[in-house]
């Protein structure tokens, strides 16, 4: 008997057919749950205190000094992060870190790849937890990877600064120094190695007491389909993390890139943070912002110098240390725009903008409104 014969037969509807039927049910995905993160042993960290040190040595030299050159970072701020320089390809024990010996593709006993290149580590409070080398000889089309991490080290996520502050979430590592070397005290920063990563159970709370998190995942290529592997994973952020808040780079790929072309990364995460409302935050924008800066963000290019049609105060030196771009608001007559670091940022929908900068000692700055100021900062420090 057939499937209809036998419903006409109890004298039931005959229900549709059941592969079509659970093919129509949408799927129920399991509820996420961080992972704890992976340690390394005791013997890989010591390895790597080791290794690292040896490094920091190589710091300094032309291409280690070449090296941080091109990613924007001072070697002072490297050295007191672990960063260091390997000069040379090295093979190592893989039974030196702690691990398991194993047969290359010859059958010969293998060794830990320790690529020629800048290498940065990730710490917990135990010490370094994994190492990561961005390669000196990496070229597209490469077989190796153009970051290669030390077999055995964890896989938790680079952190930098204090809980309860904005966190600029990156992919890289070497962007996320950037951003902490450029905005101290403005932000967090979070480096996730890749956008399809997702935090641990070490960083849920970190994250969770941040009260905005700028993501800026890469803004690469489309894949076949279309899709950008950040945009994917922004959906994913904004619905465990509703304070998220989606910020790519303004230009290039990367914040590292972006900073290449002219844009500031300090200038870029305060546009993003403008809508804080936090007031504890040194360097923070004192007013509230429009949301729409936020959707404008990939439209923001550098405009050059500015030359005001005011005349020049006579107590103005114009040669302090810097103007940045800040509220959309007319110069006052007093400031000639021609220090040495001015910056402004054309943003759709809010205009050119700018702030004036005083350096008070190397590493704090004095910024204030160039509509609220009633004289150079200068005259006014001298008093």
């Amino acid at each position: 008997m057939s499937y209809p014969d036998a419903c006409a037969a109890l004298q039931v509807e005959p229900r549709q057919n059941s592969a079509e039927h659970f093919a129509r049910q949408p799927t129920k995905e399991r509820p996420w749950e961080p992972e704890p993160e992976r340690q390394p042993s005791e013997q890989w960290r010591q390895r790597a205190e080791t290794f690292l040190a040896e490094c920091r040595e190589h710091l300094s030299s032309e291409a280690g000094r070449a090296a941080l050159y091109g990613r924007a970072l001072a070697i002072e701020f490297a050295l007191r992060h672990g960063l260091g320089w390997n000069p040379t390809d090295r093979y190592d024990a893989p039974e030196a870190w702690g691990l398991e010996p194993w047969l290359n593709s010859k059958g010969n006993p293998g060794k830990l790849f320790l690529p020629a290149g800048l290498v940065v580590p990730t710490f917990r409070k135990a010490g370094p937890v994994a190492v990561k080398i961005r390669r000196r000889d990496w070229q597209p089309g490469d077989a190796w990877p153009k970051y290669q991490a030390v077999k055995g080290g964890g896989n938790g996520a680079l952190i930098l600064g204090k809980p309860g502050l904005p966190v600029a979430l990156v992919e890289s590592e070497l962007d996320a120094l950037l951003i902490a070397q450029e905005a101290p005290g403005l932000c967090s920063v979070m480096a996730l190695g890749s956008a399809s990563n997702r935090p641990h159970t070490a960083t849920v709370d970190f994250l969770k007491a941040a009260p905005v998190i700028l993501v800026a995942l890469d803004f690469d290529q489309p894949d076949a389909r279309g899709q950008r592997a950040g945009a994917r994973a922004w959906a994913w952020w904004r619905e465990h993390f509703p304070q998220s808040r989606r910020w790519p780079p303004a230009a290039g790929k990367a914040p590292g890139e972006m900073h290449q072309t002219g844009i500031p990364v300090r200038m870029w995460v305060e546009v993003g943070l403008v809508g804080e409302t936090r007031q504890d935050a040194p360097h923070a924008p004192r007013a509230a912002r429009h949301d729409a800066e936020s959707e404008a963000v990939a439209a923001m290019q550098p405009v050059g110098a500015h030359e005001a049609e005011q005349p020049l105060p006579s107590w103005c030196r114009a040669d302090c240390h810097g103007l940045e771009k800040s509220i959309a608001q007319p110069l006052p007559g007093w400031c000639s725009t021609r220090c040495e670091h001015f910056h402004q940022l054309a943003i759709p929908a809010a205009g050119m903008s700018w702030w004036c900068c005083q350096e008070e000692d190397e590493t704090h700055w004095r910024r204030s409104r160039l509509g609220s100021m009633a004289e150079c900062p200068l005259e006014e420090g001298r008093r």
